[in-house]
Formats: C-alpha cells, sequence, structure tokens
C-alpha cells in the first residue's frame, strides 16, 4: 500500500487555481457549471447529491434498459461534452467515470443518462474544487526500486534521451545539445499507474489509469480502456506501467525544452510487485 501526504491548499494566488478560473474576460468555469446546474434542474429536477461519481463495481455495458429518444439521446452527448471539457481543465475526479460513459455517446440507453446525471450530481455535492500548484517535492511513503549502480554493464548503450526536433532557433540561452538552458528551480516528476482487469464485462477489455505531478501539482490524468485484451492482471499492470514511462519520456523531453530541469530519476510507482520486479535487470522475466 503507497502512503501519499497530499500538500493543504495555499493561499498565494500563484500556486493555487480556484473552481473560478477565468476562461476569458467574460466567462469563467464556476459560471458555466451553475448555468448548466440550473438547465439540468428546470429539466430534470433538483439534482440528488452523491459522494462519488459512479456506484462502486458498476458496469454500465450491461445495461438493459430502453434506448433514449432522439432528443435526450443529444442532451446525453451535450452533457458528455460538457463533462470531458471539465475533466481536460481540472475535475480528474470524474475522469473514470467519464471513460465509462462516453463510449455510449453513439447509442446512449436510460440507465447511461442516469448514470450521467449522477457525475454531475456529484459536481453539485462537491463545487468547489480546484488544483494546488505546489513545486516541492511529493512525499511518499514508499521504498522505490532502485537500478543497480552497474547497470551499464547490462544496458552498455543507455544514454540520456535527445529530441532534436525542438531546438531552439535563438542562440541566447541555449545550451550544447540545442535546447533551452536551465535556470530555475529543480522539480520533481511522479508517475502513477494502475489498471482495472477486465473491467468490461462484454469485450474483456481492461482499463489504465494515469496520474502525473510535477513538484506537488497534478499536470496530466488519464483513464483509457485498454486496446489488448490481456488475460491476467499481471499483463493489464504492465500495459499501463508501459503506457506511464513512455508518457514519462515524452514529458521530459517537452519540460526539458521549456527549460525545466526534472530533480533525478523519474519516479514510476505502481501497486503489482510482480510487474515492478520484472522491469528489474536481474528479473527471470524472459520475453
Amino acid at each position: 500500500m503507497l502512503n501519499i501526504h497530499l500538500p493543504q491548499p495555499c493561499h498565494s494566488a500563484t500556486r493555487y487555481i480556484p473552481l473560478s478560473m477565468t476562461m476569458s474576460t467574460e466567462l469563467t468555469a464556476t459560471d458555466t457549471g451553475q448555468r448548466q446546474k440550473k438547465k439540468l434542474i428546470q429539466r430534470y429536477g433538483k439534482l440528488r447529491k452523491y459522494h462519488t461519481p459512479c456506484a462502486a463495481n458498476d458496469h454500465p455495458e450491461l445495461d438493459e434498459s430502453p434506448l433514449l429518444e432522439p432528443e435526450e439521446h443529444r442532451e446525453y452527448q451535450r452533457l458528455i461534452g460538457i463533462g470531458q471539457w471539465m475533466t481536460m481543465i481540472k475535475r480528474y475526479d470524474i475522469s473514470y467515470a467519464l471513460c465509462s460513459l462516453s463510449r455510449f455517446s453513439a447509442a446512449p440507453r436510460e440507465g447511461h443518462f442516469k448514470r450521467l446525471l449522477r457525475v454531475f450530481g456529484y459536481l453539485s455535492a462537491h463545487p468547489h474544487m480546484g488544483l494546488v500548484l505546489d513545486p516541492d517535492d511529493l512525499e511518499l511513503d514508499v521504498d522505490f526500486l532502485q537500478w543497480k549502480e552497474d547497470h551499464l554493464i547490462e544496458y552498455p548503450d543507455d544514454s540520456e534521451e535527445q529530441d532534436n526536433s525542438c531546438q531552439v532557433t535563438s542562440q541566447v540561452g541555449q545550451g550544447q545539445d540545442g535546447m533551452p538552458t536551465f535556470d530555475g528551480t529543480e522539480l520533481s516528476l511522479t508517475v502513477f499507474a494502475d489498471s482495472d482487469h477486465g473491467h468490461d464485462r462484454l469485450t474483456g477489455k481492461s482499463v489504465s489509469g494515469i496520474f502525473v505531478l510535477l513538484g506537488s501539482a497534478p499536470i496530466l490524468w488519464k483513464s483509457k480502456r485498454q486496446t489488448p485484451i490481456q488475460t491476467s492482471t499481471y499483463g493489464a499492470e504492465f500495459s499501463a506501467l508501459k503506457t506511464a514511462v513512455e508518457i514519462s519520456q515524452g514529458l521530459k523531453l517537452m519540460l526539458k525544452s521549456l527549460g525545466v530541469k526534472i530533480k533525478g530519476a523519474v519516479k514510476v510507482l505502481s501497486d503489482s510487485l510482480s510487474v515492478l520486479h520484472s522491469t528489474q535487470p536481474d528479473s527471470g522475466l524472459k520475453q
């Protein structure tokens, strides 16, 4: 089990993005959310408030309720779009629920619509959420599996990755590798990876969950069904970990091109000990 100590919201306006984050000179996320809430109340009555965006062990793919009428179908698609927009801004707590429901946009059922209203009921119960932009290292009470110091014996061609396509055009502030020179605080990069094996009861596909923090600030989150069908929990966890590593590699290069230096190695965490052990050079897994 991982014990994660998240920082408390600070009062500095430069480090905290509240729910009313300004989107334009006249429009804020709070204003948009309140308007959508009023429209839903006018059409469907007062929203019941929930403390979770979806029920535990819920499988909307097994729903056999009647299909929605064309007008309700369009409303379902509209609410899915609003939910995805809110997820992209900062409401990563509804990513999993939106991932499960958005796949039914082509032919939603009444049960899917009720589940979608539950998501907005959850947002109504927890409207004032924000992101803490904290550059301090994330406190983790966990033992990391470290590479051996002599890992170059196993991997003699190991070297820092470069991306020549991201070279800056000006010579001012440019390093020898064509990247901007570093001038600022070093930031740690932490990636969490997990999977829900065989979540889809019809197709057998698993769901990957990725959560990335720069320092202690969330910068990327993803909940997505895996393409291959894994026959074991190990395979689903390994696939999620592979995606997390690929994301971390891309983020390292992007941050480097912006002149941001990563402190030490990127920390990639998974709750599958067998998968973590199989990534070591002395692993007995030969595949």
